[in-house]
């Protein structure tokens, strides 16, 4: 009793707080009431008043001392900086806590109008460059091929571009203008606002981008002489410490916003050279690394991406910040992921960091679920859908079922667009699953689901269109299995029909996805029609050809848009691979100038899969039934191009083909003629006639079949002739 009363009269130490609304271009912040306040620790949490303030009692604490905030919450708000839950605080008596928080309906409006400002003025800066272009080719001051390779580069740029805006606008859409000077709330309108000119001319004015790391380090470096030199000078280095760190946020904000022009004007060497020495400038920063992985992210560099991921995810590790962790885990997982599938080879780090990350997240719902559980929905779908992609059915219903659960709960507490999509997708992804485990009822169940909600979306949101396209693509495959073509063929419809309108606003960022639409649909049709017989001439049934003939129109568009726009996705990727398979399959035997044309594409992406003349394939295409069925398909395709190069007036070609197939099987002579007659028309007379008498026991009928074939078809210069009749003597 008597430690308790002398307790009570110990004085109360009291942090004083301020909660205000963030501050934007055309609102200024004001007092936030009835925000919820809860100290790491203590079980009774605090109110924000009529005008923002609260108190909290920390008995015991000195100032200095660290405390931590375990929930700041408000229905319809978020923290304008999450980072502020789970960071350590310094009390102080004297100066107040400020707590800035953003209304979720503001923010979504903000990043809106940032994203659709940037698409507008990177549109105009890409048709501006193309024509640019185009005035070029027509002034014949750049050849075909230049065209080709600058505008597939500046198509790259575009689409890189796109994948980066959101987070873009992201940025932009958090930034407090009540702490920005004139000169900086002038720099960030005029970007919001898409006048990258006017703010690249600003920013220039204030500082020398090439000058700022150099200054950072020079600056950091005369403090650590100060520190140094003597303990007397400790508190005049703090002080510069303080006001270097305020200079080295100034630059940090100034070379974002560099780098944010730079990807708009699709300068991509300038944008990786400012969003690195960002990075540089405190690589003790994980948000600093965080951005320049998600820019190497977006560039597919997955490789320079995981090593500034890693580096945040160390950062976030040691600060115990557990949400930045969480999330850069799941940024880590997914490029480990993504680089496995390029590599063709599962890395078991992606499937860790993501678990890693899901057992944060729920550690962290626990003291916070209405902060907390969006994030944790959205992470166990993306592990529920990695278990799906390697076919653990058992998980993924776990993972996705847990993900659903949350995510209809988020977005009935706050029904916004996003949270209604993120719950769409969780709905589509069970459908999906189901589909896989052939467990047709409740597939169905889900996917009529899904759409409810994405048309509602849709209706409500044209840019989410996309999301209800997606549904009913995954329709298209139920009805597919489900053996009802008509009801297929009308989802198929109205996925195309929304990918057209896409396309025709974001061009770069939906023709994949068309092309992946028309490409199946192509693929789907193919796989039902005697089309060899048709190329014969047998089979003249209107039943046939039509189908015939609209499944190549959908399988030509689809992989002339994938050529068009070489989209490097791994997913997409492997389906172009697939149109380019069954293309060849169908003009094989019914048109072998297209035939041809398709195999100069594939088969110098098959040569990579078998290094060293390997018959274990390094990557199956899910075409083929397994690697054996593969590798017969590529050695037959080697074969058929090799007889090809001779009519293409391409021996040197011939020759190479016909090795690569006798690499692989070197059993596989009947391609030994195409070898011995390339070497005979480069002029090679010695090295044919040696595989010529090598093989002419086993192959004289076939020597002499194809050099009628060559005689046949005029494809034998005179300069080869007197050898040719040579050789044929000799094989008499």
């Amino acid at each position: 009793m008597l430690l308790t009363l002398l307790w009570q009269c110990l004085p109360a130490q009291t942090q004083q707080g301020h909660v205000r609304t963030l501050g934007r271009p055309d609102k200024k912040s004001k007092a936030l009431k009835g925000v919820t306040i809860r100290v790491k620790g203590e079980h009774n949490p605090v109110i924000s008043d009529s005008v923002g303030s609260f108190s909290l009692m920390l008995p015991g604490l000195k100032n200095g001392d660290a405390y931590t905030l375990q929930q700041v919450q408000k229905s319809g708000y978020e923290l304008n900086e999450t980072s502020l839950i789970g960071q350590q605080q310094a009390f102080s008596t004297k100066v107040p806590l400020e707590i800035v928080m953003v209304s979720l309906k503001q923010l979504q409006a903000d990043k809106q109008r940032i994203e659709n400002n940037a698409y507008k003025v990177a549109e105009k800066n890409y048709n501006a460059k193309l024509k640019q272009l185009e005035e070029q080719i027509s002034n014949h001051s750049i050849s075909n091929e230049q065209f080709q390779e600058e505008q597939k580069a500046l198509q790259e740029k575009f689409e890189r571009y796109q994948t980066l805006i959101d987070g873009l606008a992201d940025h932009y859409a958090h930034t407090d203008f009540e702490l920005l000077d004139e000169n900086e709330r002038e720099i960030n309108l005029c970007i919001e606002n898409g006048d990258l000119e006017r703010a690249d001319s600003l920013i220039h004015r204030l500082f020398d981008p090439l000058d700022v790391l150099q200054r950072n380090m020079d600056a950091l470096s005369k403090i650590d002489k100060q520190i140094v030199q003597a303990k007397g000078m400790i508190d005049k280095a703090n002080e510069d410490m303080e006001r270097v760190l305020k200079q080295q946020a100034k630059d940090a904000e100034h070379l974002y916003q560099l780098y944010t022009i730079a990807l708009a004007r699709y300068d991509d060497d300038k944008a990786q050279y400012y969003i690195e020495t960002r990075a540089a400038l405190d690589t003790t920063n994980g948000q600093w690394q965080t951005d320049a992985a998600q820019f190497f992210s977006s560039h597919l560099q997955f490789q320079k991406s995981i090593v500034y991921f890693s580096r945040a995810a160390n950062i976030f590790r040691q600060a115990g910040r557990e949400y930045e962790l969480a999330f850069t885990l799941f940024g880590l997982g997914s490029q480990l992921q993504a680089a496995s599938i390029n590599n063709q080879q599962k890395d078991p780090a992606a499937e860790q960091a993501l678990t890693e990350s899901v057992s944060i997240l729920r550690r962290l719902v626990k003291f916070n679920p209405q902060l907390y559980n969006k994030s944790l929905g959205i992470i166990l779908t993306y592990l529920g859908e990695e278990y799906l992609n390697t076919h653990r059915y058992e998980e993924s219903a776990a993972m996705l079922k847990e993900a659903q659960e949350i995510l209809f709960e988020v977005s009935t507490e706050v029904p916004t667009d996003e949270n209604v999509y993120r719950l769409c997708h969780v709905y589509k992804k069970l459908g999906d699953l189901y589909l896989a485990m052939k467990n047709y009822s409740f597939c169905k169940i889900y996917l009529n689901d899904a759409i409810i909600y994405s048309k509602m979306l849709a209706l409500g949101n044209p840019d989410y269109e996309y999301a209800l396209a997606s549904v009913y693509t995954s329709y298209e495959s139920y009805y597919s299995e489900t053996n009802n073509d008509a009801q297929r063929k009308k989802m198929f419809l109205q996925a195309v029909n929304i990918y057209r309108r896409l396309v025709k606003t974001k061009p770069r960022y939906y023709e994949p996805f068309l092309a992946s639409e028309l490409v199946t649909q192509g693929m789907r049709m193919i796989a039902s029609i005697d089309y060899s017989e048709i190329c014969l001439g047998n089979n003249r049934n209107e039943k046939d050809i039509i189908p015939f003939f609209e499944a190549l129109s959908y399988l030509s568009e689809g992989t002339n848009i994938y050529q068009r726009t070489i989209t490097t996705d791994p997913t997409f990727d492997v389906q172009y691979e697939q149109a380019l398979i069954t293309l060849t399959y169908v003009y094989m035997p019914c048109d072998a100038d297209s035939g041809y044309k398709y195999l100069e594409v594939l088969l110098p992406r098959w040569k990579s899969y078998y290094p060293d003349c390997s018959n274990k394939p390094t990557f199956v295409n899910p075409y083929f039934s397994d690697a054996a069925a593969q590798t017969d398909f590529y050695i037959s395709a080697l074969d058929y191009q090799s007889i090809l190069c001779f009519y293409h007036n391409e021996p040197q070609k011939a020759e190479q083909y016909a090795r690569d197939a006798l690499c692989l099987d070197p059993s596989h002579i009947d391609i030994v003629p195409e070898l011995a007659n390339a070497l005979l028309l480069q002029g090679r007379y010695a090295e044919a006639e040696k595989v010529y008498l090598e093989y002419k026991a086993e192959l004289k009928d076939s020597f002499k079949q194809r050099f009628g074939m060559l005689e046949k078809a005029k494809l034998i210069p005179k300069k080869h002739q007197d050898e040719v009749n040579r050789i044929k003597n000799l094989l008499k």
